[in-house]
């Protein structure tokens, strides 16, 4: 087989996997629970994407999207999402937020214009197809209005391995690894199977640490590693108390026979609070997907890498 060869047979092929993959995913039904997530300190803040879990105005995102600052108080919070053609802008409140898991959930009064999506906490098995749906950032590097950049980015990969892991601050928990490519201002996103069910919450990539003129870099790594926090950890915390979710299926038999929960139950969160006190870096060899939001009344607001401290 010549080189020309290998690469149309190379491309039949992706085409082909991508036709098939598209066919059984509603991207437009998991697109619907979809919300930019905004953290401001005065002008500046983080940014990231949450997603709706029932029709009380619940989101699920990340912590280190919601922490604005170490004393886990926000000076402004609020989401914003495209309703029939326009900007709909809402005020957040953080019911929940757990440093160790990096997982928190807010409330939003009154959402419209959004519908639920249903969580699986199955374990899927390696080579499931999954999609990432988020707000990254850079892509809003082509963007000149404000309802373009709150027009989802969509990426498909595949399940890696699903292992017991830790974000580096403290707790072990399960963690997804896929090639469904995150940047920054996916976090807090949802990973999704191919029935439109979350299987994890988009949280970090695989990076390298580089010294350029002295300065310290983060670098993805060549290999496109990604990381979710299994859904089973959102899970667990809504158990704790009364907020209710959708249980999703088994999407097709793509699972291994491991389920954390029954799949007859409701779940919930209890009355808010804070599950520690510690404000650490991000764990290193992992670069977390916030961004950061450098002018508050930008149309396109840019997001760029860092940590997740101010």
């Amino acid at each position: 087989m010549s080189t020309l060869q290998l690469i149309q047979w190379m491309l039949s092929s992706t085409l082909l996997l991508s036709a098939s993959f598209a066919h059984g995913l509603n991207v437009e039904k998991a697109d619907q629970s979809l919300v930019k997530v905004f953290c401001w300190k005065g002008q500046t803040g983080n940014t990231g994407t949450g997603f709706l879990i029932n029709d009380q105005g619940y989101f699920v995102t990340n912590e280190h999207v919601v922490r604005c600052t170490n004393n886990k108080k926000f000076t402004e919070g609020y989401v914003r999402y495209i309703n029939n053609g326009l900007v709909v802008q809402k005020d957040y409140s953080v019911v929940f937020m757990s440093h160790k898991y990096d997982v928190a959930v807010i409330k939003v009064e009154s959402v419209s214009g959004r519908r639920p999506i249903s969580v699986n906490t199955a374990v899927p098995k390696k080579l499931t197809n999954v999609v990432a749906l988020g707000f990254p950032g850079f892509s809003n590097a082509i963007t000149t209005t404000e309802e373009s950049s709150l027009v989802s980015t969509v990426t498909k990969g595949a399940i890696s391995r699903v292992v017991q892991g830790s974000w580096g601050k403290g707790a072990n928990l399960k963690v997804v690894q896929h090639t469904a490519a995150i940047n920054g201002g996916n976090s807090g996103g949802p990973l999704v199977d191919e029935c439109g069910q979350v299987l994890g919450i988009n949280t970090s990539e695989a990076s390298v640490k580089v010294k350029i003129e002295g300065d310290q870099l983060s670098v993805r790594s060549p290999n496109a590693t990604f990381f979710s926090s299994h859904s089973s950890v959102l899970a667990e915390h809504l158990q704790q108390g009364n907020i209710k979710f959708t249980r999703g299926s088994d999407c097709g038999g793509s699972y291994a026979d491991d389920r954390s929960q029954s799949p007859d139950k409701s779940f919930g969160l209890s009355k808010g609070g804070w599950d520690d006190d510690s404000f650490m870096p991000s764990a290193s060899g992992m670069q977390t997907t916030s961004g950061t939001a450098s002018n508050k009344n930008s149309a396109s607001t840019s997001d760029a890498w860092g940590d997740d401290s101010w």
